[in-house]
């Protein structure tokens, strides 16, 4: 993480692409290249502004009724076959690459329709970049989605989208990232078949889990049993005794003092949260 930004509001998120580009511009001298976002992060006009700044931009579109109709309705030979170069699975796409216009925006773009990757609709890239193979773009594209999943991860293990306080905590966000991941991925170096398990997986299986406590009457750590105190006994039914206010008054004690102690605690105690 190079670039923390924990103050924008709703009303500046649109821009703050444009100051990520002006922040990298002045620590390295030049505009990012090429720049790859989320589709909600900005607008087609802040898309143009880049354009005409000179910055090659890769981003998803909102798939709208009209544009699926279209493309699902493309014959099979528009599609090309390609293989990527990747572990995982999906690495066989189809690709659909076409020239188009977007309101909005003031050159000509290119749209790359992405499909047979594990989803029910095409996947719709559009990039001011018309040089470039689409499968290098698509490629590049999916490295901006493990970003994602590991804060995605992140969220599920550590719940780092929980934070319920009313004060402004001045977190280094980079730090707490790394340190977060870091830990459990050492973990699970030393974990049998557990080595590649994301942090929500480790959490479930040896962190968040329940089990019983030791034993709260063991010889070795039992007290003594409480007992309620007594002003008579159980040879004397009735008799005196002080009362709070200092002065004597008749009570009541049963034949068998037993009845006064309290009931006898369970052995141990289960369902304490690790």
């Amino acid at each position: 993480m190079v670039y923390p930004n924990a103050d924008v509001t709703k009303a500046d998120q649109a821009r703050e692409i444009v100051a990520f580009a002006d922040w990298w511009q002045t620590i390295t001298g030049a505009d990012p290249q090429p720049l790859v976002f989320d589709s909600r992060l900005t607008t087609y006009p802040i898309l143009d502004e880049l354009g005409a700044r000179g910055i090659a931009w890769v981003t998803l579109r909102q798939r709208g009724k009209k544009q699926l109709e279209r493309i699902n309705a493309l014959p099979a030979a528009a599609w090309a076959k390609v293989r990527i170069d990747r572990a995982r699975r999906y690495r066989r796409p189809h690709f659909h690459d076409e020239i188009i216009h977007i309101k909005g925006i003031g050159y000509p773009i290119r749209q790359i329709a992405i499909r047979n990757i594990g989803r029910e609709q095409p996947t719709l890239l559009i990039t001011n970049d018309l040089a470039t193979p689409a499968k290098q773009i698509f490629a590049r594209y999916a490295e901006r989605m493990l970003i994602d999943n590991e804060l995605a991860y992140l969220i599920a293990g550590f719940h780092l989208d929980a934070l319920s306080s009313a004060l402004a905590l001045n977190v280094d966000l980079d730090t707490t990232l790394d340190a977060a991941a870091n830990t459990y991925r050492i973990f699970a170096r030393q974990l049998a078949r557990y080595q590649r398990a994301q942090p929500e997986r480790l959490h479930r299986d040896f962190i968040d889990t329940g089990g019983p406590s030791p034993s709260t009457t063991s010889p070795s750590r039992s007290r003594p049993r409480p007992t309620p105190p007594s002003c008579s006994t159980p040879a004397s039914p009735t008799s005196t005794c002080p009362s709070p206010g200092g002065t004597t008054a008749g009570c009541d004690s049963p034949s068998h003092p037993d009845e006064h102690r309290p009931k006898r605690q369970p052995d141990f105690l289960t369902g304490n949260r690790g």
